[in-house]
């Protein structure tokens, strides 16, 4: 069987324990994690075979990076020892009223270093089935733009299935049309798109499932733009209604130009929310790779991202089982003996 391709930047994530705001820590936890890392790992406990492309410094730093891939059945073989540093971003959990917060500290980090004459195309896209990306890395540097997208283009020659997660981010942009003007090319013509672009580029939005018309029709009049005119197979995303006491529901959709397949609506109390458009990425994307119909890929990745969200880090270590648990309703408020 194939694999399972995610290209991007990991990242030493630095979070104060019990809910301290940055400026009042004194220690900090650590985990590794970065949108394209957390679906490779997700993948890979979902029992899917998954490759890790990245940079990482040749330093203890580096090697213990791979040690944790490695440990969750990740493919380092195409992992590059290039650059002088691995990427920080500090973490302060969000508690009731108070938001999350994230501080970067990525500038000059490996992943930058990334070129495309390091890598054997044709080697490497011969393992591939899908290759997964996300707007974030597309953000980082010109340079390593361009080595993605020579990536990307030589994958769709070879009718490799794309996966592009939008993951617009203000802080990386210096707009939103730049952003648009950028992720359009890598977006045309892709397997799956996370989120949607509109043909107005003058502002982003998302759905608030609380406030927002989310019927069938205005999900339709939304992704049509991505299906029509950028010949994008399936447009996924979540819609979620949270409030201050950390109370939140969550449902996924996917659009397959078509016809719009929604997921049931999940209820919870969110214990960390990073990673968990990831997970639902892994288990979107688990769902193209099974031949499974589109009913039960929405429903199985809404599932992921839930019970990401009872997880601290940034991965999901949920297996197939687990998810299936909850789509049952085996495991609410029970013990598994």
């Amino acid at each position: 069987m194939k694999k399972v391709l995610a290209i991007g930047e990991i990242l030493l994530r630095l979070t104060p324990p019990s809910n301290l705001k940055i400026c009042n820590a004194s220690s900090f936890d650590f985990c590794f994690g970065g949108a394209e890392a957390n679906v490779a790992v997700g993948l890979s406990n979902l029992g899917l075979d998954t490759i890790m492309m990245t940079c990482l410094p040749d330093n203890d730093l580096g090697k213990l990076v791979q040690t944790f891939l490695r440990g969750n059945d990740v493919d380092c073989k195409y992992i590059i020892s290039k650059g002088d540093r691995l990427g920080l971003y500090y973490y302060e959990e969000g508690i009731s009223a108070r938001k999350a917060k994230v501080i970067y500290d990525r500038k000059h980090s490996s992943i930058n270093e990334l070129r495309y004459e390091d890598i054997n195309i044709g080697e490497l896209l011969d393992e591939v089935e899908l290759i997964h990306i996300s707007g974030i890395s597309l953000a980082l540097s010109k340079e390593l733009n361009n080595t993605l997208t020579k990536i990307i283009d030589e994958a769709k020659k070879r009718n490799i299935k794309i996966s592009v997660d939008l993951n617009y981010r203000s802080s990386l942009w210096r707009s939103y049309e730049d952003f648009v003007k950028t992720i359009k090319p890598i977006v045309k013509d892709s397997y799956i798109c996370f989120g949607w672009l509109n043909k107005d580029t003058s502002n982003f939005k998302v759905f608030d499932a609380a406030t927002d018309t989310v019927n069938n029709d205005s999900l339709i009049e939304q992704f049509k733009y991505m299906t029509e005119e950028l010949n994008v197979k399936n447009v996924v995303t979540t819609l979620r209604s949270g409030n201050a006491y950390n109370y939140h529901t969550l449902s996924g959709v996917l659009f397959d130009g078509k016809k719009i397949y929604k997921a049931s609506k999940y209820e919870f109390s969110m214990v960390s929310r990073i990673g968990g458009g990831d997970a639902f990425a892994a288990g979107v994307i688990k769902g193209f790779i099974k031949n499974e119909t589109p009913e039960k890929i929405i429903e199985f990745a809404t599932a992921t991202a839930v019970l990401k969200q009872t997880q601290i880090g940034d991965v999901s270590m949920s297996t197939e089982k687990d998810v299936l648990d909850l789509i049952e309703n085996k495991n609410l408020g029970s013990v598994n003996r």
